[in-house]
């Protein structure tokens, strides 16, 4: 079988290295199938960039909240490209099967994520976790920030029940980088801790109700091997609405942060 060519944008060459050796034979690193872009920085126009350049299969890493998306999904419509998002806590391999084990019975949800990354990109990782659980979002009730914390307060619903979901984000330089989704119901309480390194580590996950504790198993990969497991296998999205999902998440993170 003829590897799959993975190409860096805005990576290092040890990281791109140190990846395509962890990877199956199905992938290599080279240039032309796929490009892995870095989403920090101004990555919209490293992307309008790429697609300038003839990329039509992209994987865009981690992107950092950006206020206005609209003229860059019109060029990735524009050019027909092909563009897969990962993220590294709801990407996650861990996340699905948990989601997947809850029960419709929490009234409240609260996320929780700590790091060294600013508040918007702390609030856009736990949105997107929640997302990732089965969550959509609903009004925002509240919502205060300083400069290194923030708190929010909005109405969603998790599988068609409604429930209270509460976020808090800290930014902080020393001790463990994590994010915590938490649900509470009347008989019922879940929890999924992910480590924020990107590291396959093992996860923290949990689900308590009246027949005692369940511990989901752990799974020791990260959400970029997933991610490129699924790009080998041919699962690329058929249109942006993904991409649109995520602006507005994007949107909600940023109208948090700025209080």
């Amino acid at each position: 079988m003829k590897p799959m060519l993975v190409a860096g944008n805005g990576l290092s060459a040890s990281f791109m290295a140190s990846l395509v050796a962890s990877l199956p034979v199905s992938l290599a690193q080279g240039e032309g199938d796929v490009v892995l872009l870095q989403g920090a920085g101004d990555w919209p126009a490293r992307l309008m960039t790429t697609l300038a350049q003839g990329a039509k299969r992209i994987i865009l890493l981690d992107p950092a909240p950006v206020p206005e998306l609209g003229p860059v999904i019109e060029q990735v419509e524009a050019a027909g490209a092909l563009l897969l998002l990962c993220e590294t806590h709801s990407d996650n391999p861990a996340v699905a099967p948990f989601a997947a084990g809850l029960q419709p019975v929490f009234s409240t949800v609260t996320v929780e994520a700590q790091g060294e990354d600013d508040l918007a990109s702390l609030l856009l990782a736990q949105i997107r976790v929640a997302r990732g659980m089965g969550m959509t979002m609903g009004e925002l009730l509240n919502a205060t920030a300083g400069q290194d914390q923030a708190l929010a307060m909005l109405a969603a619903r998790l599988r068609g029940q409604e429930v209270l979901l509460r976020l808090g984000a800290v930014r902080c330089r020393a001790g463990l980088a994590r994010l915590r989704w938490m649900a509470h119901g009347p008989t019922d309480s879940a929890c999924l801790e992910l480590d924020s390194s990107g590291k396959p580590r093992p996860v923290v996950a949990w689900h308590v109700n009246g027949d005692g504790m369940r511990n989901m198993p752990s799974l020791y990969e990260n959400a970029l091997r997933s991610i490129l497991r699924k790009a080998v296998a041919g699962a690329w999205p058929a249109d942006t609405q993904a991409l649109r999902d995520w602006a507005s998440d994007a949107a909600l993170a940023l109208a948090i942060a700025q209080g």
